[in-house]
């Protein structure tokens, strides 16, 4: 269970990495 909320961790911390680059990429677009 620890492993699957380790990998939940991860999952969360990738997404907000994604979302911080999508929004540098958009305000370089702008």
């Amino acid at each position: 269970e620890r492993g699957e909320r380790n990998l939940s961790l991860q999952n969360i911390e990738r997404i907000a990495d994604t979302l911080e680059i999508s929004l540098a990429e958009l305000m370089k677009g702008v």
